[in-house]
């Protein structure tokens, strides 16, 4: 990790500590991998979380198409990431492993429910944009 010198909001830090939770449950139930790596940068404004895995990989949109019960994890990992009014980017590939980077801003005080724009909340919740592709 690089600049967290000092504690985050209970909220960014309950909701980061799953998310890491999360996807490292699905590198071991999922991913066959012999390794994987969780970096944290925070600077001033933003916190940036890389997970990345070297496993068999997998095609996101298939994982998160509406309907199929596999991707749940996924689901939950951008409804907490829209919550916090940022961003989440998967990369997957066959054979290739995965990364997931997850940047949210950094906030003193929990966000108010009206704080959270209806368009960072529902896209999360109905159909996210994935990446096939390492980038």
């Amino acid at each position: 990790h690089e600049g967290l010198e000092r504690r985050q909001s209970a909220e960014i830090e309950r909701a980061l500590y799953r998310i890491v939770q999360e996807t490292l449950t699905n590198i071991a139930r999922h991913a066959r991998a012999t390794s994987g790596r969780v970096h944290l940068v925070a600077d001033a404004d933003k916190i940036r979380v890389a997970i990345e895995d070297d496993g068999v990989g997998f095609d996101p949109a298939d994982a998160e198409r509406p309907g199929r019960r596999r991707g749940l994890g996924l689901l939950g990992i951008r409804e907490r990431v829209a919550q916090l009014c940022g961003d989440v980017r998967i990369y997957s590939v066959w054979g290739g492993g995965t990364r997931i980077e997850i940047e949210v801003p950094r906030i003193d005080r929990p966000l108010a429910l009206d704080e959270v724009p209806d368009d960072r909340v529902f896209p999360a919740l109905v159909s996210s944009p994935v990446e096939a592709d390492r980038g």
